[in-house]
């Protein structure tokens, strides 16, 4: 487990031999805003302090529990506690390591397959102009 999170047990981490050599794997749950505010916040930023010090091949794997848009174009992206944020005083947000430009050494599986297969992406912004990029599941019945 990542030890100094607040919630250490969302984040473990270990490491796999492979014939290409030793990679990093990571499983991470962000705590949800909702119940647990600023601890949000903080996990994130320490998730991107761990990341950017972790040598060599590196995967996690991560329910982050944001954005709240996840916009076809990475400048629109929107987390939910994102850097300029009123409530954070300053402060810089999750989107250090969830938004559309993180601030961290990976991306997004699913954004570098689309980025080469640009026929996809744009039926995607044809779809959904607003996004989501995608929609893996849906958290209460819907109407529509």
């Amino acid at each position: 487990m990542l030890d100094d999170l607040p919630l250490p047990e969302r984040m473990i981490y270990g490491t796999v031999v492979t014939p290409a050599g030793v990679v990093t794997l990571a499983s991470y749950h962000a705590p949800p805003g909702v119940g647990w505010g600023i601890i949000k916040v903080q996990h994130a930023h320490r998730l991107r302090d761990w990341v950017n010090a972790t040598p060599g091949p590196l995967i996690v794997g991560a329910d982050a529990n944001t954005p709240e848009i996840d916009h076809p174009d990475r400048d629109l992206v929107r987390t939910h506690w994102f850097t300029g944020l009123r409530k954070l005083a300053g402060e810089a947000g999750d989107d250090v390591m969830f938004g559309g430009r993180p601030e961290h050494r990976l991306d997004d599986a699913f954004r570098c397959w689309l980025e080469r297969h640009p026929d996809d992406l744009a039926r995607i912004r044809d779809d959904r102009p607003s996004g989501p990029l995608a929609v893996s599941h849906r958290t209460a019945k819907r109407h529509d």
